[in-house]
């Protein structure tokens, strides 16, 4: 039988924050690569690709696993969580951000990073379901750049909930088969992060 070959191979984490950059590079492969729900994970074969001990990709997989990427089954290890869980963990994650928003401070950074991961992953979705290559490529080309760029924000999330019932609409459309609904909820998401982003930057 075949060992299983991520396309993680020939990354390079950093010495420094070796964790997190574990933590970057499967995160990473996730979002922009076609793993279908389900493939198992394994810590060794991960930590042989990347050149490190087995701790950092543990570490990395129970962090991973908060953001519902990754799934854990006892005695079984980590797989692909399926798409189905995306939405709803959002959600969870996005009621945490705007109770810690709306408390006066900025979210815990970790907690954004898991938060921005499972936002990403919603769309990737998408994107994967068009089964268009040239979207996918756009995708896969953006989806680093966007993730890298939102590590910056210190200053908290405001728009969570917003972002989780924009997000809902967009899935009932897609789940009636109605195209029509699920691109005008699609249009009217974009229009009010653009609006929101503007509203944020005039703020500072």
């Amino acid at each position: 039988m075949s060992e299983t070959v991520y396309p993680l191979a020939g990354g390079t984490p950093q010495r420094k924050g070796l964790r997190d950059s574990v933590y970057e590079l499967i995160l990473n492969m996730l979002m922009t690569s076609d793993i279908a729900p389900g493939t198992r994970l394994s810590i060794d074969v991960i930590a042989r690709d990347l050149k490190v001990s087995p701790t950092p990709v543990r570490e990395a997989l129970v962090q991973l696993e908060r953001t519902g990427l990754v799934t854990r089954e006892a005695l079984k290890g980590y797989r692909v969580a399926p798409p189905i869980h995306t939405l709803e963990k959002q959600r969870e994650l996005g009621e945490k951000v705007r109770g810690a928003f709306e408390a006066g401070g900025p979210a815990p950074v970790d907690l954004l990073r898991e938060y921005f991961a499972v936002d990403w992953q919603f769309h990737h979705l998408i994107f994967e379901g068009t089964h268009n290559p040239f979207l996918l490529d756009m995708s896969e080309a953006i989806s680093i750049r966007v993730h890298r760029m939102r590590q910056t924000v210190s200053s908290g999330v405001s728009d969570a909930s917003d972002a989780v019932i924009e997000h809902g609409l967009i899935l009932d459309g897609l789940r009636r088969g109605d195209g029509e609904a699920a691109s005008s909820a699609m249009r009217d998401h974009i229009e009010k992060v653009r609006y929101r982003a503007r509203l944020d930057v005039a703020s500072r």
